[in-house]
C-alpha cells in the first residue's frame, strides 16, 4: 500500500526529548528524521516497489515529497526540514486527504505515518478543537491504516494520550506507538523500525515445480481481510501443477494480482540490519545474484515464449495463474492471479484437482497435429434451468446487431411477422430490464421512419403494422415486464 507520512513541523518540535536520566539532548524534531531514515531504509530493503510520499505540517503544510520510489530523495527531503509555528492539526489532516485522494482516490488503502511530540495543540484547528467539532475530516475519507507515533515523555504521555486515543476513536481505528524504556537514539529508531515492520513486511513463499525451487516475493502482499482465515490460508509452497494455453484460459475473475519477485541468496542469509547502525541498506547484497540459477527467470521465459499459463495450488483448494504481462515491448513482468478459494473457481476450465496431462488421456484432447482443438470450455454436467440464448449487451455492436436484425423483418413484412414480433419483445424486455428506456423510444422512431420508406409496392399491411408497432413500442415504457406486443388484427389476407 502507498505510504504518507506527516511529520509535525511545529515549534514544539524543537525541543529535546528529555527523559528521567536526560540520557539525549537532540530536538524532536532531529528525532523524527532519524527514525525516518530508518523506516526508509527497511522499506528500501524489503519493499522498495511501494510509493512514499513526505508531507509537513505546522499552521500551513507543505509536500516536501510527492509519492515516489526515489527513496534517496526522500530522505534528501528530510534534511532541510526546519520547525515553523504552531500545531495545526485540521490543516495537516486537510492536506493529507488532499494528496492521497488526487493522487490514488478514495479506494486504494494507504499508509498513514503521523510522527509528533504528543501536544494536541491548542485553539482553532488543535486536536481538541477538531474532536469537538462536526468536521468531514474524521474518520479520513480514505481507506487506510493510521499509525501514530509519538515522541514524548512519560510525563507528558499522561496528559496527551487521553487525546489521541479519542483521536483514533473518531478516526474509526488506529495504532498509538510510544518509546518504550528510555528516550534513547536506538529506542526511537527500534519503534520507526517495528513500524516499518507492521507497515511493509514481505510476504515470501517457495515457488516449486517438481525438484525446482525458488524463494520468491509477492509484491504487493496479499489483503488477508478478503478472506475466512479460518478456512483459506495460503501455503508457504506453491506448486506448480502444470501449464495451459493462454487462450484457454482467457481472463478470468481474480480475486488480486501479484507481482513475482525472485528473493536473492544474498537477502535469504541476511539478517535485518541493526535500526541504530545507520547504514544503508541499498548497499546489501552484491552481484553473485545475478548469475545464479533462477527458477523464475527459467519460467518467465519459457511461458512467455509459448504464450501458456502456468496453474499454480496456493493452498488447500486453493488455484491461481503464473503468467507473463509486459507494460512494455522491453520489460514484463511475471504476474501470479489469485482467484477465489475453491477448485471450480473458473468454471469453462472445469475441477482444477481434475487437471491432468494429456499422456493421461487415451487420445490427445487437443488433437492430432494440424488440428485446432481444444478441450475447453469445459461443459456443466447439470442441465440448465433456461433454454435460449440471453441478451448481451456488453459492447455496441451487440445491441447495433440486434437492432439491425429487427429492422431486416420489419421491411419483410408481412411476410416475417411472427419473427418480427419475436424479435421487438425480445428487445423490448431486455430494454427493460437493463432500464435503457429511451432506446425503446429511439426504436420507435426507427420503426416510424420505415415506415415512411416503403416502396409503393409495399403490402398495405405492412405500413399497417409498422405503424402499430412503433406506437405500442412507445406506450410499453410504462407496461410491466412481462407484457408481449402482438400484432394489430387486419382484414388482410396473405399475398392479395
Amino acid at each position: 500500500m502507498p505510504t504518507v507520512i506527516l511529520l509535525d513541523s511545529s515549534l514544539s518540535m524543537s525541543r529535546p526529548l528529555h527523559g528521567p536520566n536526560d540520557v539525549t539532548s537532540e530536538s524532536r524534531l532531529s528525532l523524527a528524521k532519524m527514525g525516518l531514515r530508518t523506516f526508509l531504509d527497511y522499506i528500501v530493503t524489503n519493499n522498495r516497489l511501494e510509493f512514499t510520499s513526505l508531507i509537513i505540517f505546522s499552521s500551513l503544510y507543505e509536500v516536501k515529497k510527492p509519492f515516489t520510489r526515489d527513496y534517496p530523495q526522500l530522505k534528501q527531503a528530510l534534511i532541510p526540514i526546519e520547525v515553523f509555528d504552531k500545531t495545526n492539526m485540521e490543516i495537516g489532516l486537510l492536506g493529507l486527504s488532499t494528496v492521497v485522494l488526487e493522487e490514488w482516490g478514495s479506494g486504494m488503502p494507504c499508509q498513514v505515518i503521523l510522527i509528533t511530540d504528543g501536544r494536541p495543540g491548542s485553539g482553532d484547528g488543535s486536536l481538541p478543537s477538531l474532536l469537538q467539532s462536526d468536521t468531514a475530516l474524521l474518520p479520513l475519507p480514505f481507506e487506510h491504516s493510521l499509525h501514530i507515533i509519538l515522541l514524548a515523555s512519560p510525563a507528558e504521555l499522561q496528559e496527551s494520550m487521553p487525546v489521541y486515543t479519542k483521536f483514533t476513536e473518531a478516526n474509526h481505528g488506529g495504532t498509538i506507538h510510544t518509546i518504550e524504556g528510555q528516550p534513547t537514539i536506538k529506542n526511537i529508531q527500534n519503534i520507526f523500525h517495528n513500524v516499518a515492520e507492521k507497515c511493509h513486511a514481505p510476504f515470501e513463499v517457495t515457488l516449486s515445480c517438481g525438484n525446482l525451487n525458488s524463494r520468491v516475493q509477492m509484491f504487493p502482499p496479499p489483503n488477508f481481510e478478503l478472506f475466512d482465515e479460518d478456512l483459506h490460508v495460503l501455503s508457504d509452497d506453491f506448486k506448480l501443477c502444470g501449464f495451459l494455453n493462454s487462450v484457454d484460459v482467457s481472463s478470468p475473475p481474480t480475486v488480486s494480482r501479484h507481482l513475482v519477485i525472485p528473493v536473492g541468496e544474498s537477502k535469504k542469509g541476511q539478517a535485518d540490519p541493526d535500526p541504530a547502525s545507520g547504514t544503508d541498506s541499498d548497499s546489501a547484497g552484491g552481484g553473485e545474484d545475478g548469475r545464479t540459477p533462477s527458477l523464475c527467470v527459467l519460467l518467465h521465459g519459457s511461458i512467455r515464449v509459448e504464450n501458456m499459463i502456468a496453474v499454480v495450488q496456493v493452498g488447500p483448494s486453493w488455484y491461481g495463474i503464473i503468467y507473463s504481462w509486459a507494460d512494455s515491448k522491453k520489460k514484463a513482468n511475471l504476474i501470479l492471479a489469485l482467484f477465489e478459494p475453491g477448485t471450480e473457481s473458473i468454471p469453462w476450465l472445469g475441477r482444477f484437482d481434475l487437471l491432468g496431462p494429456c499422456s493421461a488421456f487415451e487420445s490427445n484432447p487437443y488433437g492430432e497435429e494440424g488440428n485446432q482443438l481444444s478441450p475447453f470450455p469445459v461443459r456443466p454436467s447439470d442441465k440448465r434451468s433456461y433454454s435460449s440464448n440471453p441478451v448481451v449487451w456488453v459492447r455496441s455492436g451487440s445491441l447495433q446487431s440486434d437492432i439491425q436484425k429487427c429492422l431486416r423483418y420489419a421491411r419483410k413484412l408481412p411476410d416475417k411477422m411472427a419473427l418480427f414480433y419475436k424479435e421487438l419483445n425480445r428487445i423490448r424486455r431486455a430494454a427493460m430490464a437493463f432500464g435503457m428506456k429511451d432506446l425503446l423510444q429511439g426504436l420507435s422512431e426507427m420503426l416510424e421512419r420505415e415506415c415512411t420508406l416503403l416502396p409503393g409496392t409495399a403490402h398495405p399491411d405492412a405500413a399497417l403494422q409498422l405503424t402499430h408497432a412503433a406506437r405500442m413500442i412507445t406506450l410499453s415504457v410504462n407496461k410491466e415486464y412481462s407484457y408481449i406486443i402482438t400484432p394489430m388484427s387486419t382484414n388482410f389476407i396473405l399475398g392479395t
